[in-house]
């Protein structure tokens, strides 16, 4: 499930970025936020998710998965998802374009799916740090 969370992460990176470009930069203040907290977010949770699978498995974990790092990149994704849900609903009626639905199917996933991998208990032999 780590390796979906991860490639999620990338695609919404990749489709945010692909907005961006083409539909401009964001206006307003809470746009340029919910933009910036986005691609934060996924920079982060990727991190934190690649960071906690290769540490499995060996006495120590790498410092970036650290309790600390886990729960950051929890509430990244708690904001992250509450900023989709406002947008959702400021932004009704939603536009007709070809690539809406799977965008804000990525937009709703991905933060979810993060949630569930960083919030599981680690299945290793060794206890979580």
């Amino acid at each position: 499930m780590k390796i979906v969370a991860v490639i999620g992460n990338i695609l919404l990176l990749a489709f945010t970025c692909m907005v961006l470009i083409t539909d401009g930069p964001p206006q307003g203040g809470a746009y340029v936020a919910f933009a910036l907290w986005s691609l934060l977010t996924l920079v982060v949770s990727s991190a934190v998710i690649g960071a906690q699978a290769s540490g499995e498995g060996k006495p120590k974990p790498r410092p970036l998965a650290v309790p600390a790092m886990r729960a950051a990149a929890v509430l990244c994704n708690i904001v992250f998802f509450g900023f989709v849900a406002w947008a959702l609903v400021d932004q009704y009626p939603h536009p007709r374009e070809v690539g809406f639905l799977p965008y804000v199917l990525l937009l709703v996933l991905v933060p979810i799916l993060n949630l569930v991998v960083l919030i599981q208990p680690r299945r290793s032999g060794h206890p979580a740090p």
